[in-house]
């Protein structure tokens, strides 16, 4: 499980030639890239997602796919969502916290070290869309972390694998798949339009979702929303964390309630990992 890598290893000669066009414009500061690919727009949808939560040190960019094509060939939009001045300011606070955790958590277990960047994160955000311009994609990057007093569990996990990486901590986003609530089986959940020519990658990973029925009723479904989440090694054992559900900190950097954080994978209840998004 490699620091930077682990999504391009598991990927095709196709897939990676995609991967390393967009990461090759994005970090030259390109505005756009042409690609051609006999990839079907699903596939890109899934490469351009191994891209971001491969590099979670991209702090402006859109996650949010936007390309035009002609044949074979995509015109992929690089949209910068937040300025420069941001970036600064998101690298400084990400800078303070591994040097914190070096500090505070020197000679400690690498557990320790998860727990204590929980309770940073915890601390600074809710969950929940910024209440900024372009709040929703914004909460999708690490850098909402930084900079917003709220963030979702896409902003939490690459937040939290940002940090890891700066301490040599192996560590990846996963995709997947955590229960929502119980809803009447022919109630459907609605989806926001998208402007055209944008594809929410989300959307479009969970086209081929089934629906799972509840156990207890036929009549009822288990409703199950999208959701990411962490596995890292964790003192020589690959474990799940679970920023986004676990809260209450204490000042013994130990917390009152731990829920799905530092568990081995297999034990996690209501989760699904949906290996074409996160293949193990």
């Amino acid at each position: 499980m490699k620091l930077d890598r682990y999504y391009y290893d598991k990927m095709n000669a196709e897939e990676k030639s995609v991967y390393d066009a967009i990461k090759s414009a994005v970090e030259s500061g390109k505005e756009t890239v042409a690609v051609r690919t006999n990839l079907s727009i699903d596939d890109i949808c899934v490469v351009y997602t191994y891209i971001f939560n491969d590099n979670p040190q991209w702090l402006d960019v859109s996650p949010r796919i936007s390309f035009s094509y002609r044949g074979n060939e995509f015109i992929f939009n690089i949209e910068r969502i937040y300025s420069q001045d941001e970036v600064n300011k998101a690298k400084k606070f990400f800078i303070e916290i591994v040097k914190e955790i070096n500090d505070k958590c020197n000679g400690l277990e690498d557990y320790k070290k998860a727990l204590y960047l929980a309770k940073i994160i915890i601390e600074k955000c809710t969950y929940g869309i910024p209440n900024v311009e372009n709040g929703s994609i914004k909460s999708q990057l690490a850098t909402s972390v930084a900079l917003e007093n709220k963030t979702v569990c896409a902003g939490l996990s690459r937040a939290f694998k940002y940090v890891f990486d700066q301490l040599n901590i192996e560590c990846i986003v996963v995709n997947g798949d955590t229960i929502r609530s119980i809803v009447p089986i022919n109630e459907k959940d609605k989806e926001q339009q998208t402007k055209e020519g944008e594809v929410d990658v989300y959307k479009a990973l969970r086209r081929n979702y089934t629906s799972i029925k509840d156990k207890v009723s036929s009549e009822n479904k288990v409703n199950y929303i999208a959701h990411a989440w962490n596995v890292a090694k964790i003192d020589g054992k690959y474990l799940a964390i679970d920023v986004n559900a676990t809260q209450n900190a204490n000042e013994d950097y130990e917390f009152r309630r731990l829920y799905n954080f530092c568990v081995p994978q297999k034990d996690l209840v209501g989760y699904i990992w949906n290996e074409k998004i996160t293949p193990k």
